[in-house]
């Protein structure tokens, strides 16, 4: 299993039916293999990219998709020979007939991951300003111990120029 970020990405053809959902750990790499390899590359007309921080959840959203879209060139998915025959005998694609329905379960899709990205956002903000309070207190501690050691050298220079950057420029110069 995979750890970190992931991309979704749904690739479509002129009439805008689904051709392609894949899942990557680096899109630009991902889009150049296409290009090089994939023989219905050229039908592509336009491309759908969505960033996950959780490579799991963009594996979920994957195959949601697959499952929901049907695209005619994903190898892994339900109904392959049955899309196929119907692409070759001119019948609709198979996703344009559901298209509310699967944009709709898209949308759902789209906003849980939303969802959970916030819910992580404001635990890492969090956790950010906890370290960053105990970061102050440190420096704070630090300031005292090199007022002290300067006190204890009989530098009061050196301790009188730490007492001012411990309270600051403003006490500095309204006590001079």
């Amino acid at each position: 299993m995979k750890y970190g970020p992931g991309y979704v990405y749904r690739y479509f053809d002129r009439d805008d039916n689904v051709l392609y959902v894949g899942l990557t750990d680096d899109f630009g790499r991902r889009l150049k293999e296409h290009h090089q390899i994939a023989s219905w590359f050229p039908n592509v007309q336009r491309c759908e990219v969505f960033f996950f921080d959780d490579y799991a959840d963009a594996e979920m959203t994957e195959s949601t998709l697959i499952r929901a879209n049907t695209p005619l060139h994903n190898v892994a998915r339900p109904n392959k020979n049955e899309s196929i025959r119907r692409r070759n005998a001119g019948g609709a694609c198979p996703g344009a007939n559901a298209c509310a329905e699967l944009a709709a379960s898209w949308d759902r899709a789209v906003d849980e991951a939303k969802g959970r990205t916030k819910v992580r956002l404001r635990e890492a903000a969090s956790q950010l300003i906890d370290a960053r309070r105990k970061v102050m207190r440190l420096e704070s501690e630090v300031d005292l111990l090199r007022f002290e050691l300067a006190l204890a050298r009989g530098n009061v220079e050196e301790a009188d120029d730490t007492m001012d950057h411990i309270l600051g420029e403003n006490w500095s110069a309204r006590n001079r």
